[in-house]
This record gives C-alpha cells, sequence and structure tokens, in this order.
C-alpha cells in the first residue's frame, strides 16, 4: 500500500535581532504528533523527510524521552529522545533521537539497539516555558518526530465546539480498488475503480480522478482533469480507454476524496487506489542468444483486453511490428509483425516471439542489441495508437565455427589438427556428422588412376533434404560429369545450391550457415588414356557443432588432441592413421549414397528468421549468415537440381548406378622419387612451393596465415606429383589454400565495411575480385575476371580457342522412353564447354528405318543450358512418338559454345518403351506379351478400334488376329470388373456379364462367355477394353 508523503506542518518565523534559538526557531503545529495517536490504515502518515534542518518548536508539547511503539504518533516509525530534557541553566545540549522500526526490525542489521534502530543527531534547548529542538530531516519515510501525548481525534474528525470527535467528512476506512479491465456492450474497453464504503448513507459524495504515472488524466477539450462524481449509493467509477490514448506503458491509478454533500467544500485527503500498469509488456527485458544455443522465447502479452472495433474482423488482435536498433544482422526472430490475440489457455491476448543470434561465420564478440518495436499504428484501438513496446536487451553470445578441407588424394585438413591426415582406401566414409542435429557429409573414394585413391562422389545431409554430387558413374571411354540429384524426396527445404561461373566449383548453402564448396576435377592421371574425375571439398560448418562433431573432418571442439577419434570413440595416435579413418568406412550399402535416413517430420516445415531493420523485413529459412555463401565471387548461378520429383516432371534419365566391389580395388603403392617421367622430389618441392606461392590470395595471406599452414598445401602437393608423375593436382591445392586464406580473412570482422542499410560487406579482393579455378593457370585474374592467355579462352581459361566441343556421350545411352517422361531435353556430356551467349544446341530429326538412321528435314537451333563444365542441357521439340504417330523416331543433336563450331552430332532416339526397347542405333527389339500393330504398341488382348480382332502375340505380333471368341467375348462382357466373383466370394474385382452370360472364372477372370463354353476358359484370350 503506497502511502502519500506527508507532513503537515505549520510555520511561523519568529524575528530576532540575535541567533538565540529561543526567538529564532520554527513553530510545528501538528497535532497527531501525540504519542497518543495511532494512525488508521487509511491515513495518510506523517514523514519529515522534508523537513529543512533548523531550530523547531512544537506547540502541542515536548519530545518523549523513553521509547515509542511503531505506528504512533501518526506515523510508522516514531522518533524519540534518548536522554533526559534540559533545565534553562544547562543551555544548549547534544544528545540523539531514537527511530523505531517496530518490534520485527532487527537491531543488528541496522546497527542500532531495541526500539533505537537508527538515531539521528539533535540539540536541544529550554526557554523556560518552553524548550526548542535543533531537528535533522529523516532518511527515508515514514518517519516523523514525536511530541506531545494528549489525547487528539481521529484524522478527519474534529472536537471544536464539543467534548466529542465529529465527522468533518465521511471516513473512507479501505482504499479504492482498480480492477481489471473489461470490455463493454459498447465495445470499449472501461477501467473500474469502485469505492468499498456502506451504502445507505444520503450525505455522501466523491470525486474520483485518474492518474497515470502520478499525473493526472485530462479532458483533451479543456485540459482539466477528469473528475467523476459519484453520490447517493454510488460506489463504482469507470475509466474510457478513449481516454487511455498517449498513456499505454503506464501505471493507471483511480484517486477518491470523500465529502459530505451538505457541505461540499470540506473534503478528505485523496486516497489512491492500487496500481494497474495498462500496456503490452515482454515476459522478460533481458535475454541471451548464444550463436550454438537454442531460441530464446519471449511471450509478448497485453494487459489490456483488445476489442473487436473492426465488423471485418474474425478474431480480436494488435499487430505488433518489430525493428532492430543495432545490428539486424546479428539476430534474428522469427517473424517481424506478430498478431496479439487471445489465449484459451490462459485468458490472456498474447504472441510469442522466438530469438536467435544469428551463425554469422564471423568474429565479432559478444554483442549487446535492442530489440524494439515500432509505434503502434491502430484506428480500430485508439488506446493502442501511437504506443510503443519497451524494447528487450538480447546479448548475443560470439562461438566460432569450423573448416574442413579434402583435396587430391585425399589430403585432409581437420577442423583443428595441424598436421595433414590422408585417407589411402576406397570406400563411403563419414567426413562429418553432427552429434545433435541432422546435419552429414558421405563421401566416396575410388581409384584415381593407378595409385592413391581420390573422392568422387559426395552426399550431403540438412534436415530432410539429401543431396548427392557424383562423378563416380564413370563407364569406358566416357566422362564422368558431375551427376547432381536430389536424393531424398519432394523439393528443397533446407539448402540451396549454386555453381561458379566455370562450373566447376558447386556450393551447397545450409540454413544452419553451413557452408559446402565441391570442385569438380578431370585429369589424366598417370598418363592414362583416359580423364578420371575426382573432387576437392571445403566444409564449413556452424557454432552450433561445436563439441559435437565427429568424423573424418575430427572433433570440433578448440583441441587437436582428440581430431582422431574413432567411431570407436577410440583416440588414435598420428602412427595409427589407418585404424582412425578405416573406424569412419562404411559397411556396403549404409551410406547414403545408397540408404537415404527415414523422413522426419519434425523438419518437414523449417522455420523462417528475420531480420527486422528499420526499413524493411529480410525473412529467409536460414538461421545462419554465411558471408561467403552470399559473395560467391558476386557471380553464383542457382542450381536446379534433378531428383525429388517423378521422372516425367524432371525429364532427367534414370542412368543405373555401377556395382563397385571397394575390395577388390587394389591400390600400387609409390613410396618414393623419381616418378617414372624422372621428376625428383626437388623438381616436385619446386614446382609445387612456385604454385602455392602463385595462388590468388597468396600475397593478401602470406601474414595471415602461419607458415605451417602453407607447408601443409605444398607437401600435399608435392605427394599428388610423386603418385600422378605430373602437376595435375596443383590447381587444387591452390584453390584450397585460397578457400583457408578466404576463410581466415572474413572470420575477422575488421575486415568488413559497412553498407547503407547496415549490412556487413565482405572485404572485395578474397569475394568479388577472386578469378575462378586460378584462370586454370593459363591467364591472369583482374578484379575477378580472368585475363587468357592466346589461345585460350572461358571464365578459367580452360576452353581452347577455335575448338568445338568434344562429346562424349549423352546421359542415358542416347535413348529414352516416352512412358517414363517427355524426352524433350537431352544431357551432352563433352569437353571444352563454357556458358555464355555462344553457347547453343541444334538438333536434325531422324527417321528411323529398318533398324538405322536417316537425317531428314533441316538443322534447328535449340536453346541450351549450361549445367557444368562438362554437361550441357539442350531442349527438344516433341517427337513423333510424343504425338502417337510413330513408336520410334530420333534427332541427331550437336552443341557449340561460340555459335560457330559445333560438336560432332550425336543421336537421341525416343521410343515407346511399352512394346520394345531401343538402342542409339535406332535398332529395337520387341518385348514379350506385346504386339507393334499398325505402327503403335498394343498390349495382349488389346482390341482393334471395330473390336473385330485383338492382339495375339503367340499368333502375330504384327497383325490383329480375328475370331469367333471375340465377337463371343464382346457379346456376353459388359465391364472387366466391378462385380464380384463367382470363384471367390470375397472379390468384387472380376467382369460384369450382359446377356446372361457367365463369368470366366480364375483363369480369366475379366470376361463374360456363353455360359455352356466355361469348361473352356483357359483356352480364351484375355482381351484389354
Amino acid at each position: 500500500m503506497d502511502n502519500l508523503l506527508a507532513l503537515s506542518l505549520c510555520f511561523v518565523t519568529v524575528a530576532a535581532a540575535i541567533s538565540d534559538p529561543c526567538t529564532n526557531y520554527r513553530d510545528i503545529s501538528e497535532p497527531h504528533r501525540s504519542v497518543a495517536f495511532i494512525p488508521e490504515g487509511t491515513d495518510r502518515l506523517l514523514c519529515d523527510r522534508a523537513l529543512l534542518t533548523d531550530w523547531y518548536r512544537f506547540s502541542n508539547g515536548d519530545m518523549p524521552t523513553s521509547c515509542v511503539p511503531s505506528y504512533h504518533c501518526g506515523t510508522n516509525a516514531p522518533i524519540w529522545y534518548d536522554g533526559t530534557l534540559p533545565s534553562p541553566a544547562d543551555g544548549i545540549i547534544t544528545g540523539k533521537a531514537c527511530i523505531n522500526f517496530g518490534q520485527t526490525a532487527s537491531a543488528a542489521a541496522y546497527g542500532g539497539t531495541t526500539c533505537c534502530h537508527h538515531s539521528l543527531p539533535i540539540q536541544i534547548k529550554n526557554c523556560g516555558s518552553y524548550n526548542v529542538y535543533h531537528l535533522a530531516r529523516t532518511p527515508a519515510c515514514f518517519m516523523a518526530y514525536c511530541a506531545g501525548n494528549q489525547h487528539v481525534c481521529p484524522i478527519g474528525q474534529t472536537n471544536i465546539g464539543s467534548n466529542t470527535c465529529t465527522d468533518l467528512y465521511p471516513k473512507m476506512t479501505h482504499f479504492p480498488t482498480l480492477g481489471q479491465p473489461y470490455i463493454d456492450q459498447n465495445n470499449h474497453v472501461q477501467f473500474p475503480c469502485h469505492i468499498p464504503y456502506p451504502k445507505g448513507e444520503p450525505d455522501v459524495g466523491f470525486d474520483v480522478t485518474w492518474t497515470v504515472d502520478g499525473q493526472p488524466i485530462t479532458d483533451p477539450n479543456t485540459n482539466v482533469p477528469l473528475v467523476t462524481k459519484l453520490t447517493g449509493d454510488s460506489r463504482d467509477a469507470l475509466l474510457d480507454s478513449i481516454h487511455m490514448a498517449g498513456h499505454m506503458g503506464k501505471t493507471l491509478k483511480c484517486n477518491v476524496t470523500s465529502y459530505h454533500v451538505s457541505s461540499p467544500g470540506i473534503q478528505s485527503d485523496s486516497l489512491s487506489s492500487n496500481g494497474f500498469w495498462a500496456g503490452i509488456r515482454a515476459s522478460t527485458n533481458a535475454i541471451t542468444a548464444d550463436e550454438k544455443g537454442t531460441e530464446q522465447e519471449v511471450t509478448l502479452e497485453s494487459t489490456v483486453p483488445i476489442p473487436c472495433n473492426d465488423p471485418h474482423k474474425q478474431v480480436c488482435s494488435v499487430q505488433v511490428e518489430m525493428m532492430s536498433s543495432k545490428d539486424p544482422f546479428d539476430i534474428s526472430t522469427t517473424s517481424c509483425t506478430y498478431t496479439l490475440k487471445y489465449d484459451n489457455a490462459s485468458h490472456t491476448y498474447k504472441a510469442t516471439i522466438k530469438v536467435t543470434a544469428t551463425r554469422d561465420f564471423v568474429k565479432d564478440g559478444d554483442q549487446i542489441h535492442e530489440l524494439a518495436f515500432r509505434p503502434l499504428l491502430t484506428w480500430t484501438n485508439p488506446m493502442f495508437n501511437g504506443y510503443k513496446i519497451n524494447p528487450i536487451q538480447v546479448t548475443s553470445r560470439d562461438r566460432p565455427h569450423a573448416l574442413c578441407s579434402a583435396s587430391g588424394d585425399p589430403h585432409f585438413r581437420q577442423i583443428d589438427r595441424k598436421g595433414r591426415m590422408d585417407v589411402y582406401e576406397v570406400g563411403d566414409f563419414v567426413m562429418y556428422k553432427s552429434k545433435t542435429r541432422p546435419f552429414e557429409i558421405h563421401i566416396r573414394t575410388w581409384s584415381c588412376g593407378k595409385y592413391h585413391p581420390c573422392i568422387c562422389a559426395i552426399t550431403a545431409r540438412e534436415g530432410n533434404d539429401i543431396v548427392s554430387i557424383d562423378m563416380c558413374e564413370k563407364r569406358k571411354n566416357q566422362l564422368a560429369a558431375p551427376d547432381l540429384k536430389i536424393l531424398s524426396n519432394g523439393p528443397l527445404h533446407s539448402m540451396t545450391i549454386d555453381r561458379d561461373p566455370s562450373g566447376k566449383h558447386f556450393y551447397l548453402n545450409f540454413a544452419s550457415g553451413a557452408r559446402l564448396d565441391v570442385g569438380a576435377h578431370v585429369a589424366r592421371v598417370n598418363h592414362g588414356a583416359e580423364l578420371d574425375g575426382h573432387m576437392s571439398v571445403s566444409l564449413q560448418a556452424p557454432s552450433d557443432d561445436l563439441d559435437e562433431s565427429e568424423g573424418l573432418c575430427g572433433t570440433f571442439d578448440g583441441t587437436d588432441i582428440n581430431d582422431l577419434e574413432g567411431a570407436d570413440r577410440h583416440i588414435y595416435d598420428s602412427h595409427h592413421v589407418r585404424d582412425f579413418y578405416h573406424s569412419w568406412l562404411l559397411k556396403p550399402g549404409t551410406s547414403m549414397f545408397d540408404s537415404q535416413p527415414m523422413f522426419d517430420p519434425r523438419y518437414d516445415r523449417p522455420e523462417v528468421f528475420c531480420k527486422c531493420d528499420h526499413s524493411r523485413a529480410d525473412c529467409t529459412k536460414a538461421k545462419g549468415n554465411n558471408p561467403s555463401a552470399k559473395n560467391c565471387h558476386g557471380k553464383c548461378t542457382p542450381m536446379q537440381l534433378q531428383g525429388g520429383a517423378h521422372p516425367r516432371d524432371l525429364d532427367y534419365p534414370y542412368e543405373a548406378p555401377i556395382k563397385r566391389d571397394f575390395k577388390s580395388v587394389h591400390i600400387a603403392k609409390r613410396s618414393s622419387f623419381p616418378t617414372p617421367s624422372g621428376i625428383t622430389q626437388a623438381m616436385a618441392t619446386t614446382s609445387c612451393t612456385n604454385a602455392i606461392h602463385g595462388s590468388s590470395l597468396y600475397n593478401r595471406c602470406r601474414s595471415v596465415l602461419s607458415p605451417e599452414i602453407t607447408q601443409h598445401y605444398i607437401d600435399a602437393c608435392v605427394e599428388d606429383m610423386m603418385y600422378a608423375d605430373g602437376d595435375v593436382f596443383h590447381i587444387v591445392h591452390m584453390n584450397s589454400f585460397d578457400t583457408e586464406c578466404q576463410d581466415t580473412v572474413m572470420r575477422d570482422v575488421t575486415n568488413y565495411a559497412i553498407g547503407p542499410d547496415r549490412e556487413r560487406i565482405p572485404p572485395a579482393d578474397v569475394t568479388s575480385h577472386m578469378c575462378p579455378n586460378q584462370c586454370s593457370r593459363l591467364g591472369t585474374c583482374h578484379e575477378g575476371t580472368c585475363s587468357c592467355h592466346t589461345g585460350y579462352t572461358g571464365p578459367d581459361c580452360s576452353v581452347p580457342v577455335g575448338v568445338a566441343p568434344v562429346v562424349s556421350h549423352l546421359r542415358g545411352d542416347g535413348v529414352c522412353d516416352v512412358r517414363g517422361r517427355p524426352c524433350m531435353k537431352v544431357q551432352v556430356i563433352a569437353q571444352h564447354l563454357m556458358d555464355g551467349p555462344g553457347l547453343k544446341c541444334r538438333y536434325q530429326r531422324v527417321e528411323v528405318r529398318d533398324g538405322s538412321l536417316h537425317p531428314v528435314g533441316s538443322i534447328i537451333e535449340a536453346p541450351a543450358k549450361f549445367t557444368s563444365f562438362l554437361e550441357v542441357e539442350c531442349s527438344l521439340p516433341p517427337s513423333d512418338v510424343s504425338t502417337r504417330d510413330s513408336t520410334v523416331a530420333a534427332f541427331m543433336v550437336s552443341v557449340t559454345t561460340d555459335g560457330h563450331r559445333y560438336s560432332t552430332p550425336r543421336p537421341f532416339v525416343v521410343y515407346d518403351g511399352s512394346c520394345q526397347v531401343c538402342d542409339v542405333t535406332g535398332n529395337c527389339t520387341l518385348k514379350d506379351n506385346t504386339c507393334l500393330i499398325e505402327n503403335s504398341c498394343r498390349a495382349a488382348g488389346e482390341q482393334s478400334t471395330d473390336h473385330t480382332a485383338y492382339c495375339s502375340p503367340s499368333t502375330d505380333p504384327h497383325s490383329w488376329t480375328s475370331g469367333s471368341t471375340l465377337t463371343e467375348i464382346n457379346t456376353y462382357t459388359a465391364t472387366r470388373s466391378g462385380c464380384q466373383c463367382g470363384f471367390d466370394k470375397t472379390r468384387f474385382d472380376c467382369a460384369c456379364c450382359k446377356n446372361n452370360g457367365c463369368q470366366c472364372g480364375d483363369a480369366r477372370p475379366h470376361i463374360c462367355i456363353y455360359c455352356e463354353h466355361v469348361d473352356s476358359c483357359s483356352s480364351y484370350p484375355d482381351i484389354v477394353e
């Protein structure tokens, strides 16, 4: 119960020529300072906190010299004099005034004694007929000096002219109460104030006023405080919410004075009600969001009901819009607009905000932010209009991210371990796996030439999304182009995929902020006859996985002592690296290449994360804000992957995976220089040192990366020269060095500029000014563009000038079954491809006659889509097979990158696979139990249009077969199914008969015949309608 500061003093200054306190004092005339007066619950308590330090005379007696109980003298803590009052001869004496806090107070806690918990200095002088006191102000309320001990009337009563005390005004013995606001019948919010005073007294009146945070609510027209007058038995006053406009977010009180209607000029002191905080409050005003931690929830709740003043609204609500007052990119919420609406469970109006620390992959330290709110704009609820909710302080806890890479044959640079870790085994491995969330990377290694293996495929999973990039499916005399596919069902929810301009790097960007950089390469290893495909892989993992990762990349915890922890939880030493990586080898058929995890509905709808700036809301499905995912040299192209939908929608061939026997692969070993071509170790070291020192970012990072890191890439390069007998892996290691340099530079927040929308702009020298693929060491890089040496062109200078693409093959072996897909797209695998305006396809229609191909018609240009540096997708028109004019047709397809020099045409055969199988030469073989009649595929038993003949493969698969049995079947068969089977009463999928026919029986359940012929059912054809 709040008590208002009160001090009723009547000061009289006595002028005197000298400073004698007996003649120069202030007078205190307050009868309720009497020791005998005990205040009632609603009385205004005395407090001397505002008392000026000076000499005073009490008009109603002297200070008591013995302990005064608490709640006497009109106050809570009475003050008495601990000593004997002086005589006139004593002059001015000095003593102490004791404050009694009550029996429940601890004397030791205040450093005093019982009844004298605290003391003040005091001086007293006896002036003959009275004493004067030099008093100091009290340290707090409610404390007051006692004086006199006579009986006095209670506050609000008087005994002037009478021996008894009579009321000056109606005495309120209880404080008014401010109740919960409610919505009235007119759809207005009302704040009720109740006066607990007995009814039945006609001469009673009350004035009710309202305050917010102690300031009166005034009439907007007159600027005079609002007053509600109550007389008779009226004890309730209402404040309409319209008067709360501009006052939300403050504490409302009603204040009541009482009086007799017959004498309204004499009123009581104002009594204040309990306070009611009106507004929208957060469940907490400060939270901490950790880049490794989970979302933090803050509940917004309106203490005031929200009416439906809009007749078109189905739900009574008010919208709150957020904005960030500092760096909107460091924290995110699930939305920038929240709707507070009625919650049936708690009977309140609320909304829940989820706050996440953005995984920003930048070392920026812990940051303190404010989640601020825009002023509410609502004409339907005027009391909320212009109201601004108090901001929430958010501390974002910074955490590191992880980097792991593998390149060459393959050499791993683990997350924490400084040394190199080489994997010399073929098979499927767990490269990286989070222990706490559904994120996992698998790699497949295969022989790279005759010696050590290379990575030839990866699968990556986050949530329910699973994607693969595969170069393992190489067939003899064919190029293995990167095959990007969705292995999970449906479209991707948790990742996007980009490719660089050269088509050799693919970037998998995950919603968590993780990023996988997959480089695709081909090389003629050991001077072999064929080009082998291999991959380099670089993974950035978010802070979520700190202390929670495993796999070949090691344990992400900031220490290298356990980076060789195997799948068996044993920590291996550097002498048993093979045992370590072998522990992460997956059994055949158990990796995500062959068997995908079951769908989990928890990850079906990833949450949205929004960055709420002053000017806009930027909402994505990504919890992470990896700056690497946004730069991609500034030239990335989003990829549309194959898979995750029906093949007919994708128009992409299904190619059966090659079955590999990993155990049968023998990896030859070469343990020393020189190589067969004569490369010595010194030559290799010089070559590799020059290569790494010549990488795009070496000069930028020579002082940023430690010499040990640079040496790691040189050593890996040297070893690969020994095995490959050449420099085919140089660019791979140069790229890997640049990737680590880029990651290191971009971790440092001081390397970023701040954009106009307060976004961080990554340093251009390690992002947009980087060139793809080291310009293939056939050109120089200038601010992100390769200037190619004479004779070479392309985004990375890898395409020879004046050379047409050399086609290896068409995906699907150049054949397409219209029963499986539309066959209007063909994927051309070729060398010397590059994206650009000169990239085109062309086709010529081909007739298939007598098992051979015969081009007809003109050559027509067709749209081309660049997929990778080894693949172009060409669009074709519908074939004659698609229009049902033929069962087999073909196109001759070729591609160009300069619009002039086309590749050698390759056939693309389209056929109807319901009755035949065709090869790329146009030679087709009829399938069993089918017919090819009148240039159309027919199923066994299918009737001719006039229902006089049918397809009988055993009789003649190329002509209609007629006979009396067909007429009999058509005479007695109404429909082929839908009726109860006579041979099995539980089935209802047998033929329905007409003309008194009989079902043929279980031998031919879908036809009806003449009843006397039922015994011959097995000899009848199974006719198709």
